[in-house]
């Protein structure tokens, strides 16, 4: 459960850094 927590972090951050 904490890996697929951890994708997800990642998955945001990289939209986030699309978006900037």
């Amino acid at each position: 459960v904490v890996e697929e927590v951890v994708v997800v972090e990642v998955v945001v951050v990289e939209v986030v850094v699309v978006v900037e």
